[in-house]
């Protein structure tokens, strides 16, 4: 039995037809994104469709709204009039007729895709969820989709209807403890970090600070990439997972992955994004290194919040993050770290042309530290007992090289020293 569903136009008719007595001036377009949170299916529109009809005052934006959380969506389901109840029934008989009928690893694949942190996923990702190889996966995200429980939406690339990912989550809660949801969660965010730091490792030449990854479970493999084109692209489409991760990570307390995902990103982030794309994840990051008591993780976020304050030009927001992350990696004696925010805090001044605060605040870092030390640019490094990556030391040539050379804004024709034209 599978799930059988209305076109885009059918379903949009379906939903005129029950409200035109109560509305007559919804949008269009509103009414194609309720159809949508509906799957597109003949009952949800139904129940949906009358409650709407039996609020006719509110705005279908505002339901809307209501709907596209998944327990909001679900409880529209669930709740109502004797009718609405039978219909309810009707829905999740329709979806059980498919759900039942699948062979239990699809199934167990099924309900696990409802913790997905994001709106779409690849082949890797389910994998990592259900602790399985790839090829299994793919076979069960084919067999759900011939099923109408999720749609391919590109090579390799699978998304739910609203409906059917809250129902999904529905089962999950049933028929997963807790615990069980809890390491698949763990599983396929650990996943996306591993993923995330391999990708920032290919795609970007610069320089990070140096993280001791959260562990991934065995048998559990990262995304590889062959080139940095590969790498950046992974990230371009898994963005919206990635930050969405955070989010979730921050609200289960898995402290460490959410700080570590921005952290991993830094330099893709910033040379590659509008700097309010991950604000909103880096506050949340920032939120779980302090809950977490990572101060070494507190320090590279409020660096990176830094980052993304100056760039939206809210110079005493990132003066002041630039500042706290620089008395924090002092207190840990990572003269790195500290040199880092201290460049930031100068580029910071510089943008609000205090020349001699920049020129005070970047003249500092690497004067005085015979023992400096760089991270390895080489891959993953041994953690050391802080729980950060251990260092490479600066050979007595480069150390030289770095020690003359000014700060790299200092390099780099000042914006407010081109003649104007």
């Amino acid at each position: 039995m599978r799930v059988e569903t209305l076109s885009q136009a059918e379903s949009v008719r379906l939903l005129r037809t029950i409200i035109a007595e109560f509305r007559t001036d919804d949008d269009d377009a509103e009414l194609v994104e309720l159809a949508r949170l509906c799957a597109h299916l003949p009952l949800a529109l139904r129940i949906v469709a009358e409650r709407a009809a039996a609020r006719p005052r509110m705005p279908l934006r505002d339901l809307i709204t209501e709907l596209r959380d998944e327990s909001g969506l679900w409880d529209a389901l669930s709740v109502g009039g004797e009718g609405d109840a039978d219909e309810a029934d009707a829905v999740r008989t329709v979806f059980a007729w498919s759900y039942r009928a699948l062979a239990p690893p699809a199934a167990r694949m099924f309900r696990l895709l409802g913790l997905h942190p994001g709106p779409d996923f690849g082949v890797e990702a389910a994998a990592a969820l259900s602790a399985t190889t790839p090829a299994r996966a793919r076979r069960h995200l084919d067999t759900l989709a011939g099923a109408h429980l999720l749609e391919e939406c590109g090579h390799d690339r699978y998304q739910f209807h609203d409906l059917l990912r809250a129902y999904a989550v529905d089962q999950a809660q049933r028929e997963e403890s807790a615990d069980d949801r809890r390491v698949a969660l763990e599983r396929v965010l650990g996943w996306y970090l591993r993923s995330a730091a391999a990708a920032a490792r290919a795609g970007s030449c610069t320089y990070a600070m140096p993280l001791a990854l959260e562990p991934l479970d065995e048998g559990v493999e990262p995304k590889a990439f062959n080139d940095a084109k590969a790498a950046i692209a992974w990230y371009e489409t898994e963005r919206d997972n990635l930050t969405a991760a955070v989010r979730i990570a921050n609200t289960n307390g898995m402290d460490r992955i959410a700080w570590q995902i921005p952290a991993a990103l830094t330099m893709v982030i910033a040379d590659r994004e509008p700097a309010d794309t991950w604000l909103p994840a880096q506050r949340l990051a920032l939120e779980s290194a302090r809950r977490a008591g990572d101060r070494y993780g507190e320090a590279i976020t409020l660096d990176n919040l830094g980052i993304a304050y100056r760039h939206l030009f809210r110079l005493a927001e990132a003066e002041e993050c630039f500042s706290a992350a620089m008395r924090i990696f002092q207190e840990l004696g990572d003269t790195f770290g500290h040199a880092r925010a201290a460049n930031g805090l100068g580029v910071a001044h510089m943008f609000a042309h205090r020349v001699e605060d920049a020129r005070s605040a970047s003249s500092r870092p690497w004067s005085g530290h015979a023992n400096s030390t760089i991270p390895s640019t080489s891959g993953p490094s041994p953690a050391t007992s802080d729980g950060r990556s251990s260092n490479t030391r600066i050979s007595p040539g480069r150390r030289r090289c770095w020690d003359s050379r000014p700060p790299y804004w200092l390099r780099r024709e000042s914006p407010w020293s081109r003649p104007r034209r």
